[in-house]
């Protein structure tokens, strides 16, 4: 019984269904499953009151069961765990606020359900094995050195490789050093993990940390003091890559080849960048950042000094983000020949998809405009034209042409496509929400936000067919819901005759 990425998982508080039926679980045949048709899996048990803004519901879904808890403010809950196709519920253990300490990771045992608080990781139960376990500790978090006055904040990253817990102080001076480089003072981290085997025990996987990302299955760390190290999350080995960085970033190829391009540590005011071959070893020098001094937030812009990266399908290219933040310098992975830079303004964005290049802002007298930069060919292609965007503007490429959202007038979006060797522009999807899960047949799971409270939302979810537009509304109403992959929704209905969580299977596309 495996978990599904939390990223794909909604908790629920009041929804509305439109043409689901009302078809309770007990009318289903005997050979049926509540996945099949909308069926009502568990009702709203007693006492517990979807109005008050406290009330949630957690749900976690694995392969072949539901585990959920109904929670308000101040009263203890229960977990219980329910057959995804029906069946008595079964009783797990009390939750205790505060209700996101809760998780549930994976390992050879099955699902396991933890707790987080206090700055320990207890072992609540496995999931998959007959009966309740005793709950046991299996880690304890110490936090970083600091000031007495820094802030605090912790973070946790869960996945199929384990969960990573990060521990994050902050300076609370008026203009604090950005994050994520070495030797300048800014904020450190200290950084634990747990394979999810309930026999394993927390591990300290990196101290004095100033930048902290993922790739893959592995975890690149850069220490205050210059030194570089990963984390396999998945074999739980710990290697060390250099010393005297300034600052790093991934440089993957599109075949999977991972590099490692950092800036050396010097004086801090003009300092060699170079790169790595992660599989070889063989490093060579790319360029000089002589404009240290202003770099990372420290100058007019906060954007100098950091890298983009691309891949494309031939070669990877990278550019740095001079003092404006605009783009001073871009190189191809293979070479390390220099390329040349159009005319832009402002910061870039990123393309999506195996492109080697940028979206970049150009001038222009009246309006904002983003042309896609090819920083192979130098080719530029107008994609958008019109007011500053004050959505998140995602640019996609796609076999040859790139896709975007903006908005319409109702708050939900319409996708554009941009053909980029035509430049013709067609709009492809006339309306989609502000989020979407995209499903193993294709179809696009959409969720609009049409909240008039500003504390509680709700949202509208639908079925998008992204080669035909078509919009097929699911929920008209609800704060979230959870996904089953590949087979539906469940969703707390309030309106049915008998309010609880409900199945919803996807139609066929």
């Amino acid at each position: 019984m495996r978990t599904r990425s939390l990223s794909a998982v909604f908790a629920v508080s009041t929804l509305f269904l439109s043409a689901c039926g009302d078809r309770p679980l007990e009318d289903q045949p005997e050979d049926g499953c509540a996945l099949d048709q909308p069926s009502l899996l568990v009702p709203l048990p007693a006492g517990w009151d979807p109005d008050e803004r406290s009330s949630s519901l957690n749900m976690w879904v694995t392969d072949d069961h539901l585990l959920y808890a109904f929670d308000e403010v101040g009263q203890k809950g229960r977990f219980d765990l329910v057959p995804l196709c029906g069946g008595a519920p079964e009783f797990v253990a009390e939750k205790a606020p505060p209700f996101m300490s809760y998780s549930v990771m994976n390992s050879e045992q099955g699902p396991v359900l933890f707790k987080f608080g206090d700055y320990t990781l207890d072992v609540i139960d496995r999931l998959d094995v007959p009966g309740r376990d005793e709950v046991r500790r299996v880690g304890e978090f110490s936090l970083p050195p600091g000031d007495e006055d820094d802030v605090l904040s912790v973070e946790w990253r869960g996945g199929d490789f384990g969960t990573v817990y990060g521990f994050n102080l902050t300076s609370t001076e008026p203009d604090p050093v950005v994050r994520g480089v070495a030797g300048i003072g800014g904020g450190h981290s200290r950084y634990y993990f747990h394979s999810g085997d309930p026999d394993a025990p927390v591990v300290l996987i990196g101290d004095d940390i100033v930048r902290y990302y993922q790739a893959d299955n592995l975890a690149f760390m850069l220490r205050d003091d210059g030194s570089v190290d990963t984390f396999d999350r998945e074999t739980g080995e710990a290697a060390h890559i250099l010393d005297g960085a300034r600052y790093i970033e991934s440089v993957w190829t599109a075949d999977d080849h991972l590099h490692l391009l950092y800036q050396v540590m010097g004086d801090d005011a003009s300092e060699s960048v170079r790169i790595r071959d992660l599989g070889t070893g063989e490093e060579r020098e790319v360029t000089v950042n002589d404009f240290a001094a202003d770099s990372w937030g420290r100058g007019p812009t906060t954007g100098a000094g950091y890298w983009r990266v691309a891949a494309g399908p031939d070669t990877t290219v990278f550019a740095l983000h001079g003092p404006d933040s605009r783009f001073v310098e871009a190189y191809r992975l293979d070479t390390l020949e220099p390329l040349a830079i159009p005319d832009h303004v402002g910061p870039s964005s990123f393309i999506q998809g195996n492109y080697p290049g940028f979206a970049l802002v150009v001038p222009d007298p009246e309006d904002h405009v983003i042309a896609v930069w090819n920083a192979l060919t130098g080719a530029m292609v107008e994609i958008y034209r019109g007011p500053e965007p004050d959505w998140r503007f995602r640019v996609i490429h796609d076999d040859g042409r790139v896709l975007y959202e903006r908005p319409n007038g109702d708050g939900s979006m319409r996708r554009i496509a941009v053909d980029l060797a035509s430049g013709e522009t067609n709009t492809v999807i006339p309306r989609i929400g502000d989020s979407w899960f995209t499903l193993e047949d294709g179809r696009l799971l959409s969720r609009l936000d049409i909240s008039d409270d500003e504390i509680q939302h709700e949202f509208e979810y639908a079925l998008v067919d992204p080669d035909t537009g078509d919009y097929e509304v699911l929920v008209e109403r609800t704060a979230e819901a959870a996904i089953v992959e590949g087979v539906g929704l469940l969703y707390l209905d309030l309106e049915a005759s008998r309010p609880g969580i409900w199945t919803l299977p996807f139609p066929p596309r």
